[in-house]
C-alpha cells in the first residue's frame, strides 16, 4: 500500500509539475497491516496537494469524455467540442467562413456588414409578420406590406410597379397627423445639389417652378386658382405659342422709339420716335416654329390710321400705317403715337 501511495504521489508530482509541500501525514511500513483511516488520509492528503499545489498540463491528450468541473475550461479547445455553450461570457470568433450548421443568431442589437447579403427567396420582415421587401434574380424589389423606415435607393431610382387592376391605387402616402401642417412636405424631389424640382405641401400646393426643358400633360385637364408663370406656353405638340421673351425694336419706327411694355409675345406696345417720316418697323421675336401671326392697332390715332403686320418669318414682325382715305400707300406715324401689338406664334 506504501508503494501504491508514493507511486500515486510521482505520478502527479511528474506529470502534472506538482510541487508537493511536507511529508506525508501518515508513515506506512511494508508487510504490517494497517487499518484503512490512515491509508486514506494519506490519499486525501496527496489529492489535496495536486490540487492546490499542482500545475496544469502543457499539451494534454484525452481519448474519452472530459467533463469541466464548476470552474469550466480555460484557455483554447483544439479539435471537435459536442454540447451546448451555455454560460453567459462565452466569448471568440468563428472563423471558418461557411457554417452550415448555424441556422440562426437569435435577436441582435445591431449588425453591421462588410459584404452583400444573399437573401436567396427569402423577404426581409418586420415585426416577424409575412409582410417584407423581397428580391427576385433581376434585383426588382418586391414590397408587401408596409415599409416603415427611411428608404435610400441608388442607381436609376425607385420604380413601382403594380399588378393590381386599374382601380387599385398604386401610391398611397399618408400622414401620421390630421391635418398636416400647410408647410410640411407631403412628396418633395430634389436634385443632388438640394434644389427642388417639384413638392407638394400640407395644403395641397403643388409647386414645380424648378422643372426645365421637360414637358408634362393632364389628360383630365388642370384647374387654377391662383397665378400661373411659366417661360412660355406651348400646344400638346409642343409648338410654342407665348413666350416670355421680350420682344424687341429691330429697325424703323422713327428715330429712337421705344418699347414701353415689353413683358411677352401675347401684347405689348411700341412708342413711335420722333422724324415725322417712319411708316415702317421692324420686331425682333424670339423663334417661332413656322412664323407670327400679329395684329396691332395705333390706339393714339385709331380713327384714322390703321397699323398691320404686312410680313413676318420665326424670327421677326414687320409693320406698316397706312391712313384710311387714302390708297397712296403707306404714310408716317406721327411721333410719339402709341401702337399695341398682339402676337401669337404658329
Amino acid at each position: 500500500m506504501r508503494k501504491l501511495l508514493f507511486a500515486v504521489l510521482a505520478f502527479f508530482a511528474v506529470n502534472a509539475g506538482a510541487a508537493i509541500v511536507g511529508p506525508i501525514p501518515n508513515n506506512l511500513t511494508n508487510g504490517t497491516t494497517i487499518d484503512a483511516v490512515p491509508v486514506m488520509a494519506n490519499y486525501n492528503w496527496i489529492m489535496n496537494q495536486v490540487n492546490a499545489n499542482g500545475a496544469p498540463l502543457a499539451s494534454p491528450t484525452f481519448t474519452g469524455t472530459v467533463t469541466g468541473g464548476a470552474g469550466g475550461f480555460v484557455g483554447a479547445l483544439t479539435g471537435n467540442v459536442a454540447g451546448n455553450a451555455s454560460t453567459a461570457t462565452t466569448a471568440g470568433t468563428v472563423t471558418t467562413a461557411a457554417q452550415p450548421s448555424i441556422t440562426s443568431v437569435g435577436t441582435l442589437t445591431g449588425l453591421t456588414m462588410g459584404g452583400n447579403v444573399g437573401l436567396g427567396a427569402n423577404h426581409l420582415s418586420y415585426g416577424g409578420t409575412a409582410a417584407g421587401l423581397s428580391f427576385d434574380s433581376s434585383n426588382n424589389a418586391t414590397l408587401s406590406g408596409t415599409l416603415g423606415v427611411n428608404t435610400s435607393v441608388g442607381g436609376t431610382g425607385l420604380t413601382i410597379t403594380s399588378t393590381a387592376p386599374s382601380t387599385a391605387t398604386y401610391l398611397s402616402l399618408k400622414t401620421l397627423t390630421n391635418p398636416v401642417g400647410a408647410g410640411s412636405y407631403l412628396i418633395r424631389a430634389q436634385q443632388s445639389d438640394n434644389s427642388d424640382l417639384f413638392y407638394v405641401k400640407g395644403d395641397g400646393s403643388l409647386t414645380a417652378s424648378a422643372i426645365s426643358g421637360t414637358t408634362g400633360s393632364f389628360s383630365t385637364g388642370l384647374a387654377v386658382t391662383g397665378t400661373t408663370s411659366s417661360t412660355s406656353f406651348a400646344d400638346s405638340g409642343g409648338h410654342l405659342i407665348i413666350s416670355s421673351t421680350a420682344p424687341a425694336i429691330a429697325s424703323g419706327f422713327g428715330t429712337s422709339p421705344s418699347c414701353t411694355v415689353c413683358n411677352n409675345t401675347a401684347a405689348f406696345r411700341i412708342t413711335i420716335g420722333s422724324g415725322g417720316t417712319a411708316s415702317y418697323g421692324a420686331i425682333t421675336m424670339p423663334t417661332a416654329p413656322h412664323g407670327w401671326s400679329c395684329g396691332a392697332v395705333d390706339i393714339s390715332n385709331y380713327q384714322s390710321m390703321d397699323t398691320i403686320a404686312v410680313g413676318n418669318s420665326t424670327t421677326n414682325v414687320l409693320l406698316a400705317n397706312y391712313q384710311r382715305s387714302s390708297t397712296t400707300g403707306a404714310v408716317p406715324w406721327n411721333a410719339g403715337d402709341l401702337i399695341s401689338v398682339h402676337c401669337t406664334a404658329y
